[in-house]
Parts: structure tokens; sequence; C-alpha cells
């Protein structure tokens, strides 16, 4: 688990460069982000930057829990 400190855009991709540095062989086969935002970030950074692909190489979900 890597818990960032903000749920946007930025935050995402700093969690994806965090994922990367792993390597692909413990790279987690999804990913769960608490907002649209975070799991943009993250998507747009694994697969601009480290050329991976969703979701064939690691699968992303946006959990959005909406208070009325």
């Amino acid at each position: 688990m890597i818990l960032g400190r903000s749920l946007n855009g930025p935050a995402g991709r700093h969690i994806a460069g965090a994922l990367a540095s792993r390597g692909r062989s413990r790279m987690p086969h999804g990913i769960n982000a608490p907002s649209d935002q975070l799991a943009a970030g993250i998507i747009h950074e694994l697969t601009g930057t480290y050329g991976l692909r969703v979701p064939q190489d690691i699968a992303a979900n946006a959990v959005i829990d909406r208070v009325q």
C-alpha cells in the first residue's frame, strides 16, 4: 500500500513513480484510488512515462463515495 497526501493528479503521478520504482515484477495487479483525479494521475504517469498498459498490465479503479 502506498499512501498519498492528497487526492489530486500530481499526487497520483507521485504514487505512480513509487510503484514503478518497484519494477514490473513487483507491480500490483490493480490499483484502487479514493478519487477519480488520483486514479487519473496514476494512470497517466504509468502509461505515459513508464509504458504500462491499462488494463493489460495493471487495472485501475476509482472508488468514489458520495456523501449527501
